[in-house]
């Protein structure tokens, strides 16, 4: 067993296929519990990364004064479950964005709404991010290391 170990690519392909169940571990996770980490950058605007309903969030909330419709800035980690058939207000499925850019499960867009509101939004699958590194895994861990070749040394 210790001989399977030997070399660097076996080494990186075990920590790539642990990185690869850890992020296989938050989609699952992310399919019933919504998980938070926010940053209030300002009085009316916050930076969050988000992990809801499959996929990973960096979303970007802007206010340009001080209305009713904001939402609650809350900084630090916050997890919840999602109740089925309810949207979180910063869902994509609960919001007119208008999108950029969307495919395959990514998605980057915006929203702006009458009473100064701006949403910027990226989504990423976590699909992708448990795929990558799968791949990468199988790669170092399923292939034969090359044989060195043995160095010619010239006499002169």
């Amino acid at each position: 067993m210790g001989e399977f170990f030997k070399g660097w690519r076996r080494k990186a392909g075990i920590l790539a296929l642990v990185l690869a169940c850890v992020f296989a571990a938050a989609w699952v996770r992310s399919l019933g519990t919504r998980d938070d980490f926010s940053i209030a950058t300002g009085e009316l605007s916050m930076r969050s990364l988000m992990m809801f309903r499959g996929s990973v969030a960096f979303v970007s909330l802007q206010e340009d004064e001080d209305t009713e419709v904001f939402v609650e800035i809350r900084s630090g980690w916050h997890s919840d479950p999602i109740p089925s058939g309810e949207l979180h207000p910063l869902d994509p499925l609960n919001r007119d964005y208008s999108w950029r850019w969307k495919g395959f499960g990514f998605s980057f867009g915006k929203a702006v709404y009458p009473d100064e509101l701006r949403i910027h939004l990226v989504l990423v699958p976590l699909w992708s991010l448990a795929l990558t590194p799968t791949l990468l895994s199988a790669y170092l861990l399923l292939t034969k290391p090359r044989v060195a070749k043995p160095k010619i040394v010239c006499e002169n």
